[in-house]
This record gives C-alpha cells, structure tokens and sequence, in this order.
C-alpha cells in the first residue's frame, strides 16, 4: 500500500505543474493582449495629420476607430507588433477637443477599448474669387466631378503595405504660388468649395517632378483636372498632379523622387498653365505645406519606436 501512495505523487505534482504553467500562459496572453494607443502628436490643425499606432496588436485581433472629425474608416497597417494609420483632418473640421476611441475585437466581441484626447487648433483660410466664362464653368459640373472620382477613388481604393517614400518631400515644381491650401473658391461670385491642394504658376511645358518615390495609380484625363497623375507612396498617402499638358508615366510604373512625371499645361477646368498639386490620406485632402520643408512630423518619433523596440 505504501508503494502505490509513493506512486501516485508524481502524478499530482505533474497535474500541479502542468496547472501553474496553464496559468502562467494565460497571464502572458492577457499581458501580450493589453495594446497602448500612441498619437504621434495631439495637437494639431485642419488639414495635417498624425498616425496613430496600436501595440501590440496579435493577428487574430481587428481594431475600430470612431473620432467626430473622421470622414472615412483609416487604413491600418502592420508596423512591428502592432499596426499604424495615418489620420488625416480635413480642412473643414472645427476647432476643439475630441475623443479618438479604439475598439479592439475578437470573433465579434470587443475586448478591449482605449481612448485618446486630440485637439484641433483654430486655423482661418483665405477667400479667392475667379470670374469665368460659361464655356469654362461647362468643365466643372457636378456632373463631370462625379465620373472623375469613379477613377480617382478607384485609384486610392488600395495603398502599398509599406512606405514607398524616402527622406524628404519635395515641391513638385518651382514656381509661384497662386493659391493656396484650403482657400474658400468663388467662382462667379458663387461659393464652389474649397481648394484641395496648392496652385503653382509655371510656362506650358516645364517638367514635374513626383514629390517622392512611389507607384503610379492613375495616369489620364479627367474632365475637371485634365491630365492627371496620382502616385501611391504607400501607407495610404498619395499625391497627385494636375492640368498637365502631357504626362510621361504609365499605371502601374514604380517611380523615384524628382523623376518627370509629366509637364505643366491647362488642360480640365484651369484659367492658364499651373500644376494643381495636391496630398492625400486616403480620399481626405491635406496641406502639401505640411509634408515640405522638414522631415515628417512624426518620422523623428517612428525613428524613436524603432530604437525603442531594438
């Protein structure tokens, strides 16, 4: 009798290991699960942008985000252990405090929400006026606005997994500016919505150059932009460039900073040679200024993250 007692204790200590190792698992799996919420910057103004990233973030999760100022569902995209998206705010977004809420869910249950403060500073825009004659406006129905964005949303349907771009951003011409971002437009006295990129000045055929390596998504005539080229640079940021009097690219092609693109014209719906250059973060235009001059707001803090996750 006594042997069988001695027997059977390395059974209970091997279910009593096994017990605290089942434990300790699930402990690792409730830590590994509880993700943070990190905004690149919480201030900011109408027409820039942030990315915000969650980490960490298993694949089996999926994430929500709701915030007032948003006009479309962000793109998330793998960075490390969690995922990023840039969040753009539109030009029209009023000052104030918001609340950017996540909710991270698995097989339909949300489990776990996370919540963060962003502010958006006062910001005013200048007001154009431009007088055109009938023959022109003809270029500018709503009409034509809505066959060109069946191509450009087709274009910015998808964006590449991975930044394409490299360093600096830089003008797409030199030249001057003849309008600017988010300027309120009348047009024959009346208001036709506001301007979604910058207007810069130059002779009919001086070369564009792309602002940044990237792909072609689109490469045509619309009836309002005329010749237009849109390039993806990946993680939901494009450019695009329009009014070109012939353009060099083609769908699909893979190009490099400072490559010609096309060259400037007056083609759609313009007044005299100009390049319309615009940026986007999905469909939601935003101020060129703000990826000019210095290197991104936030790729000093992604630089940061990465040293950080080393």
């Amino acid at each position: 009798m006594r042997r069988r007692s001695m027997d059977v204790w390395p059974v209970w200590i091997a279910l009593l290991v096994g017990a605290v190792l089942v434990l300790y698992a699930l402990d690792l799996g409730e830590n590994e699960l509880q993700p943070k919420i990190t905004l690149s910057a919480d201030h900011i103004r109408p027409g820039e942008f942030f990315l915000l990233q969650v980490d960490p973030l298993a694949s089996d999760l999926s994430l929500q985000i709701a915030c007032p100022f948003l006009d479309e569902e962000p793109r998330f995209f793998r960075y490390g252990q969690g995922v990023v998206a840039l969040i753009p705010v539109d030009y029209r977004t009023r000052p104030g405090d918001y609340g950017l809420e996540a909710e991270i869910v698995r097989g339909g249950q949300i489990v776990h929400r996370l919540e963060q403060g962003v502010t958006v500073s006062a910001r005013d825009f200048a007001i154009q006026k431009l007088y055109v004659s009938a023959e022109l406006l003809s270029h500018r129905d709503e009409t034509m606005w809505a066959e060109d964005r069946v191509h450009t949303d087709a274009a910015r349907a998808r964006s590449n997994s991975d930044p394409l771009w490299e360093g600096l951003f830089q003008p797409a011409l030199t030249g001057r500016i003849t309008t600017q971002f988010g300027q309120i437009r009348l047009i024959n006295d009346q208001e036709s919505g506001r301007h979604s990129g910058l207007d810069i000045a130059a002779p009919r055929g001086t070369e564009v150059a792309a602002s940044n390596n990237g792909e072609v998504v689109l490469a045509r005539f619309l009836h309002v932009t005329g010749n237009t080229v849109i390039l993806d640079h990946g993680w939901n940021l494009f450019s695009s460039y329009s009014h070109l009097d012939r353009i060099e690219v083609r769908v699909g092609q893979a190009v490099v900073k400072d490559q010609t693109i096309g060259t400037v014209g007056s083609t759609g719906f313009s007044t005299g040679p100009h390049l319309h250059w615009a940026v986007s973060i999905g469909t939601t235009f935003v101020d060129p200024e703000f990826v000019l001059g210095e290197a991104l707001p936030w790729s000093s803090w992604m630089e940061q993250e990465d040293v950080a996750q080393r």
